[in-house]
């Protein structure tokens, strides 16, 4: 009985094939449409940063000196006194200037000011 079975199970047709899923090869539409909305993105980003240099907000991250509209006011020394503290002397003309910058206030203070009894 068993065997009358396996033969009637081999003589009956072929089972179908399993329906795979076929797509397309290569980019797809979400994969073009996200590398378009990436690229548009950082081409926004670069246009504000642009604006933002001109307009001189990145002044405080960028390496480059302050213009001044005067050429004879120059920093002649800075020193870091602390992560919050800065120290400049800065030349205007034949002055001088001690500068100590933190991050609650600026304090100024004139070549000379503070030397009665110092020897120079």
């Amino acid at each position: 009985m068993k065997l009358a079975m396996l033969n009637r199970i081999a003589a009956s047709a072929p089972a179908p094939a399993i329906p795979y899923r076929t797509d397309a090869v290569g980019f797809s539409g979400t994969l073009t449409t996200a590398l378009t909305v990436t690229v548009v993105l950082l081409a926004l980003i670069f246009l504000a940063l642009l604006w933002a240099r001109k307009k001189g907000w990145l002044q405080r991250w960028t390496r480059t000196p302050l213009r001044t509209e005067s050429e004879d006011l120059r920093v002649a020394a800075r020193l870091r006194l602390s992560p919050a503290t800065h120290a400049y002397v800065l030349r205007h003309g034949e002055r001088e200037y001690l500068v100590v910058e933190s991050s609650q206030r600026v304090q100024v203070m004139e070549h000379g000011e503070g030397e009665a009894g110092h020897a120079d």
